[in-house]
């Protein structure tokens, strides 16, 4: 019984971790246009600079970091739900908030249409968390003691 609970304690662990690379991706590089910008510079653009937008096909893909911000502390909360209460179930929470944040990854990469020497590490961080959070949180799912 002990094995399952560090197994489950682990797990959590790893969502948790994932969900803080999700959170500093943000604040990282994400891609190199005009200037090398962060997620948290295309949060900026989209609300205060809109001439910038017509470089881009759409403004949809700028909000990309921001669902990963918000994801990415909602599976961090889910991780430490786990972690603190052990009874309650907290991989479900952080499998879905893992899947959202790799999927807004792919779109914004998919939707700049940009080759990948411009994409920067905080893209491909925010992937690797999303992906962390979102196979971790499975396991927790399937795991005895989070039932």
């Amino acid at each position: 019984m002990a094995n399952v609970k560090s197994t489950t304690s682990i797990y959590a662990i790893i969502v948790v971790l994932g969900a803080l690379a999700g959170i500093i991706g943000v604040f990282m590089a994400w891609f190199d246009f005009i200037g090398s910008f962060t997620g948290w510079d295309c949060i900026k653009l989209v609300t205060e600079d809109i001439s910038v937008i017509e470089y881009f096909k759409e403004i949809y893909p700028l909000y990309m970091p921001l669902i990963v911000l918000v994801f990415s502390v909602f599976g961090l909360l889910s991780g430490l739900i786990t972690i603190l209460k052990p009874g309650r179930i907290g991989g479900g929470g952080a499998a879905f908030c893992g899947i959202l944040v790799l999927i807004a990854a792919i779109v914004f990469m998919w939707k700049l249409d940009f080759t990948t020497e411009i994409f920067g590490i905080g893209l491909y961080l925010a992937a690797v968390a999303g992906a962390l959070m979102f196979i971790f949180g499975a396991l927790l799912i399937s795991s005895k003691s989070s039932v």
